[in-house]
């Protein structure tokens, strides 16, 4: 197994609180994640109730193939300004996503740290779509919240 790591960050014209509570529930990630097609809730364990878990359906591309993933994901609030992800996809690909929000005038800086492990053959790709698609889900989070309601 090798490991990548990215970070992805923004600065949201919107309430660290507003910002925290898009993010800590699996189901919004829909509205702004490019590659999601389906989120479904999953029982949350009794011994950790605190951690929400989704089965996530995604549409994945190289070249002129696609096909649908599916995986399952993990949030647990850390605190009103950091998130834990987890996300188990197959081929033994595993993300682990830490969310930071800090209050930066009258909006939120948004930091995610992603760490990825895979296989050496799929992480150049696993890496390269994550990192894609996590940085197209903050501009289009940021857009969403920083768009008046009509």
């Amino acid at each position: 197994m090798k490991t990548a790591r990215f970070t992805v960050e923004t600065l949201i014209d919107a309430p660290l609180e507003r910002v925290h509570e898009q993010l800590r529930d699996l189901r919004n990630y829909r509205d702004f994640h490019p590659l999601l097609i389906r989120i479904t809730e999953l029982p949350r364990d009794p011994e950790d109730a605190d951690t929400q878990r989704c089965e996530m359906l995604e549409r994945l591309t190289l070249g002129p193939f696609s096909w649908r993933s599916t995986y399952t994901a993990t949030m647990r609030v850390v605190s009103p300004t950091e998130l834990f992800a987890e996300a188990w996809a197959p081929a033994r690909v595993h993300l682990v996503n830490r969310f930071v929000l800090a209050a930066e005038g009258t909006g939120t800086r948004l930091i995610e740290r992603v760490e990825i492990e895979a296989p050496g053959l799929l992480l150049g790709y696993a890496a390269r779509t994550a990192e894609a698609a996590h940085t197209e889900q903050f501009e289009r989070l940021r857009e969403a919240m920083e768009t008046p309601p009509a």
